[in-house]
């Protein structure tokens, strides 16, 4: 469908502006179209939200029902894929290659409301510098740098001038490379370093005080152990003195997202780290794989955590990630004193004893958590069953996953079925590759989750095979009266009868919608 010149030309002039899209909005539901009006005003709606919110849930929601597969766009240039949408329209493109961006960049924003693009990195020097747009705010490079020339064609190129997130992704950057990147004079916006599979040494650490950015993100992913598997680390890690120089540098103090997956800092490069008085904004903190097993004494990982015991009081994190992990009760109990006002907790192959678990089950923080998201943990005994006692006053999204038979919890579908009520959860989700047909029914019968809108009951992400299971009676069972949204792990959803709540959709349809993903 057409849309109004001069309201698209409002939308364009102003996309930080709400008011133009919600106006096109009420334009498009005068012309009949109502599902594209609704998905407009859904997903401004949803952005406007604060972190954790319990409303994202519904909204999310919301957003499947009204989207429509036809809106989304085919390529109009050869290579070009069309990326996932964000206040109503489409957010990202993806080019082929970078000359795309020299040759239709500019008609490709013009046409759309475009922020951001993906492209691979130039090779062979066949490209010129990229030209700036001044309605760009994301740049995705992915790749391997195999040239200094690579770095420097993009340090140099006038795309960087309005860039506010910069994502290198699987680029193995290295510290000379990133001290080029960083004496880039276009870099004066930036506000989101990501830089995921890099080879940064200790020494890239003081280039970031060098530079003239005000980062409030990030992100220095590297390879875990268990990724890297049998071959061991062939690139540097961050370690204790690098992480010492990041919390001496002052620019941390406008970092709320802190990404250190996989860098190897050690309990004293943590300690230093988190007794930083440059913290007072940092909100998130993940610390996934950030230390190695000890193969030569213990066959452990160092107790990490227990760095919480020297976080400087300014440390006020309301999102925390950890995994691949051994934890010790006396370090769990540090952490659990540190966080306080924790309202997001992601755990995933962590391994300890169960009082480890249960000090996390019984911790005050669990009163204003929001989302907890566990996978794979080692020591479920106790864990569910005090968790679900307190029954979390504002926990709207639960998450569990078991990948492996060591960190399955036999029963935990009673345990649900029979816990008190839980009255402030939306989303459950479910996933496990040994589910039983007992445990798929009991699920069907829960009455314990009175504001339950999405179920969720899979086999695991890592699962080579279907779930044994048939979901026949699943999909047929009263559920609760507010589910609006069933996934079920059933391949061929054609197989399953017609669900018993008409309002309800159930399936892999939305997440279609994305047409690529890295």
């Amino acid at each position: 469908m057409k849309l109004s010149p001069e309201l698209w030309q409002a939308v364009q002039a102003a996309p930080d502006d709400d008011h133009p899209r919600l106006v096109l909005a009420d334009w498009l539901e005068e012309q009949g179209e109502v599902e594209r009006a609704a998905f407009i005003r859904v997903q401004v709606a949803r952005a406007a939200l604060p972190e954790h919110a319990p409303e994202d849930v519904t909204l999310g929601l919301s957003e499947r029902v009204h989207w429509r597969p036809s809106w989304q766009q085919a390529s109009w240039a050869e290579g070009m894929a069309w990326g996932a949408y964000h206040r109503g329209f489409v957010r990202q493109v993806r080019l082929a290659q970078a000359q795309q961006w020299i040759d239709q960049g500019a008609a490709c924003l013009d046409a759309t409301v475009v922020e951001g693009i993906v492209l691979p990195w130039s090779r062979m020097g066949d490209v010129g510098p990229l030209p700036s747009h001044p309605r760009l705010r994301e740049l995705t490079v992915y790749g391997t740098i195999v040239d200094a020339a690579d770095v420097r064609w993009l340090a140099t190129s006038p795309i960087l001038s309005t860039v506010r997130r910069l994502n290198l992704l699987g680029s193995e950057i290295d510290v000379d490379g990133l001290a080029t990147l960083l004496e880039s004079p276009h870099l004066a916006q930036l506000e989101a370093l990501v830089l995921r599979n890099n080879a940064l040494s200790d020494a890239a650490v003081p280039l970031l005080g060098q530079a003239k950015v005000n980062l409030r993100e990030l992100d220095l992913t590297v390879l875990t152990q268990e990724e890297l598997g049998s071959s061991g680390r062939y690139l540097p890690t961050l370690g204790p003195q690098g992480a010492a120089q990041l919390a001496e540098w002052s620019g941390l103090a406008t970092v709320e997202r802190l990404v250190l997956t996989g860098q190897q800092l050690g309990v004293e490069g943590f300690e230093a780290l988190l007794a930083s008085p440059h913290l007072g904004q940092l909100r998130h903190l993940s610390i996934r794989g950030c230390a190695d097993m000890d193969w030569e004494t213990t066959d452990l990982r160092p107790d990490v955590v227990s760095a919480f015991a020297k976080a400087s009081p300014e440390l006020r994190l309301t999102s925390f990630e950890m995994a691949e992990l051994d934890l010790r009760p006396e370090g769990t109990a540090d952490l659990v004193r540190a966080l306080p006002g924790l309202q997001r907790l992601a755990m995933d192959r962590i391994l300890g004893p169960k009082d480890v678990f249960n000090q996390l089950a019984e911790a005050p923080f669990v009163e204003q958590l929001r989302c907890l998201d566990v996978s794979n943990i080692n020591s479920n005994e106790d864990f569910w069953p005090i968790l679900l006692k307190r029954t979390p006053p504002q926990l709207h999204t639960l998450i569990t996953t078991a990948d492996f038979a060591w960190s399955r919890y036999v029963g935990l579908a009673e345990i649900l079925a029979k816990s008190p009520v839980q009255p402030s959860t939306r989303r459950l989700v479910i996933q496990d590759a040994e589910l039983t047909q007992e445990d798929v029914g009991v699920l069907g019968q829960l009455t314990t989750f009175p504001a339950l809108e999405a179920l969720e009951v899979t086999g695991s992400p890592l699962s080579w095979h279907e779930l044994d299971v048939d979901f026949t009676d699943f999909v047929l069972a009263p559920l609760p009266s507010c589910v609006t949204s069933l996934v079920v792990g059933e391949e061929s959803l054609n197989r399953l009868p017609p669900i018993s709540k008409p309002e309800i959709t159930y399936g892999r349809v939305y997440a279609e919608q994305q047409t690529w993903a890295f």
